[in-house]
């Protein structure tokens, strides 16, 4: 019962709007036993593109905290010609299994797509490294 409550608790959390300043302090407690750096563009981003970045990089962040073994995770963004480019990476085992990539992977592109980004994918054995990509233009407040 304690499982399911458990579960049912974090489905109700993911229902809310999901925005930077809510996703900083979901991420530390995830990596609070690992190195951890975390910069995201400020105010930049229209509601439903940062509800869908935020989203992506939480879901990011658990599947590195719960699969990579990393000592290190990192959140940075930068904009560059014309997209704010934001990069999610760990120094963990690289093991991105077919099955993460077509279940966890497809979630994560299908949400972001929605909303005018993109997401670019590179995994070995010095980690995983998601490149977000979205246009300044569809970004825009």
């Amino acid at each position: 019962l304690s499982v399911f409550n458990a579960n049912s608790r974090d489905a109700i959390y993911l229902l809310r709007h999901q925005t930077f300043a809510s996703l900083k302090p979901a991420l530390e407690e995830l990596f609070s036993d690992t190195e951890f750096q975390i910069e995201l563009p400020d105010g930049q981003l229209a509601t439903p593109v940062e509800d869908a970045v935020a989203r992506a990089l939480l879901e990011i962040g658990r599947n590195s905290a719960q699969h990579s073994l990393c000592k290190s995770f990192s959140v940075v963004s930068q904009e560059i010609d014309g997209l704010i480019e934001i990069t999610a990476a760990d120094n963990g085992n690289g093991a991105i299994s077919i099955r993460e990539r077509s279940f966890g992977l497809a979630s994560i592109t299908e949400h972001l797509a929605a909303v005018g980004a993109e997401v670019e994918v590179t995994s070995d054995q010095t980690g995983t490294r998601y490149t977000i990509r979205i246009s300044v233009k569809s970004g825009d407040k």
